[in-house]
C-alpha cells in the first residue's frame, strides 16, 4: 500500500468474521512503516463514564459512555478529539482536567486495534478490509467518528461507497435467512 492512511476509516468486508472486528468501522489514528493503531467508532457501550471517570463525564456534558476501541489493551483508554475544523486526532485527557483547551467532540474509546509492520497492508490487500472513500477538507471524517448514532455506521458507509463496494451494505447478517 502506497502512503499513509492515517485519518481514514477501514470498513470490515463481510469476509471478515474474527468477531472482534465483525461489521467494524475503525478509525486509523496512524498508519506508518512501523505499523497502525486505530480504534473501532461504531461499537458504543452502556457503560456510562459517569461513576467510572466522573471528571471525564463532567468535562463531556455528561450522559456519555465508553466505546469499545478494540481487542488490544482492554485496560488503556483513548481519547479522540476534534475541534469543527479539525481531523479527529488522540486528545491528552489530563490537559483539559487541568484547565487546558477541550475540543468541540470528545469520544473515549477502551482498548484499540493495532497492527505490526505491513500487517494491515496485507489485510487491505487480501481484501477483509475496505479504506472508506476519503472525505475532502480539513476536517475529514470528523462526521463519522462522532456520529451522533455510531451503530449504523457500517451499512451508511458501504452506501457512500461507489458499486459494487456500495452492494455490501445490503449484505445479510446471516446469509441463511436469505
Amino acid at each position: 500500500m502506497p502512503g499513509s492512511l492515517s485519518g481514514r476509516i477501514l470498513i470490515a468486508r463481510p469476509v471478515l468474521t474474527e468477531p472482534s472486528f465483525y461489521r467494524s468501522v475503525v478509525y486509523l489514528v496512524e498508519h506508518d512503516e512501523d505499523g497502525a493503531v486505530g480504534v473501532i467508532i461504531n461499537r458504543p457501550t452502556d457503560v456510562e463514564l459517569a461513576g467510572r471517570l466522573d471528571e471525564v463525564d463532567e468535562l463531556m456534558g455528561g450522559g456519555e459512555v465508553f466505546h469499545e476501541g478494540g481487542p488490544v489493551d482492554q485496560s488503556s483508554v483513548i481519547a479522540l478529539g476534534a475541534d469543527p475544523l479539525e481531523r479527529p486526532r488522540m486528545f491528552d485527557l489530563q490537559s483539559a482536567l487541568d484547565g487546558g483547551p477541550r475540543p468541540a467532540n470528545l469520544r473515549i474509546y477502551v482498548g484499540y486495534a493495532g497492527w505490526g509492520p505491513g500487517q494491515l497492508d496485507g489485510e487491505i490487500i487480501e481484501g477483509a478490509w475496505l479504506v472508506a472513500r476519503e472525505v475532502p477538507g480539513p476536517a475529514g471524517h470528523r462526521r463519522d467518528v462522532f456520529a451522533p448514532q455510531p451503530e449504523g455506521l457500517w451499512r451508511e458507509l458501504l452506501r457512500r461507497e461507489v458499486p459494487p463496494a456500495s452492494a455490501l451494505a445490503l449484505y445479510p447478517e446471516d446469509l441463511r435467512s436469505n
